[in-house]
C-alpha cells in the first residue's frame, strides 16, 4: 500500500473524495498537484499526512519531480467552464501534454485519466 500515487488536479471535489477513499484502503504515499490554493489548503488541513503542492501544470516546474518513482497517476485536472479559449487550452491540453511527457519520461506504469463529459 506504499505505491506512490500522483493526483494532478486532485484538490477539487473528486480529488478530495478520492484521497479519502485511497487512505481508507490503506494507501499512504499520495501527492496532490493543483493550482487552486484554497482547495489545497483544505485538503492539507483534512489530510496533513499527504503531499500537496501548488502547481500550474501547463508550465514546466518543480512539480515534475514528483513523477520520479511514481506508480500511478490519476489525472483529474480539467477546466469544464469559462469563456477564455486560451485558458481552456492551457488547463486541458497543455497541462495534459506536460503530464503525459513526465509519465513517459519516468516510466510510470499506470495511468488513470478521469475526464468531464464537457471536455
Amino acid at each position: 500500500m506504499n505505491k506512490k500515487i500522483i493526483l494532478p488536479g486532485g484538490a477539487g471535489l473528486v480529488g478530495q473524495n478520492l484521497v479519502a477513499r485511497l487512505k481508507v484502503k490503506g494507501y499512504n504515499n499520495i501527492v496532490v498537484l493543483d493550482k487552486h490554493r484554497a482547495n489545497l489548503a483544505i485538503l492539507q488541513q483534512v489530510h496533513p499526512d499527504i503531499i500537496t503542492e501548488y502547481a500550474d501544470l501547463a508550465e514546466i516546474g518543480k512539480w515534475q519531480d514528483h513523477f520520479i518513482g511514481a506508480d500511478v497517476v490519476v489525472m483529474l485536472q480539467a477546466q469544464i467552464g469559462g469563456n477564455d479559449y486560451q485558458e481552456f487550452v492551457r488547463n486541458n491540453i497543455d497541462s495534459t501534454r506536460n503530464i503525459l511527457e513526465k509519465i513517459i519520461k519516468n516510466n510510470v506504469p499506470s495511468l488513470i485519466h478521469i475526464s468531464s463529459s464537457v471536455v
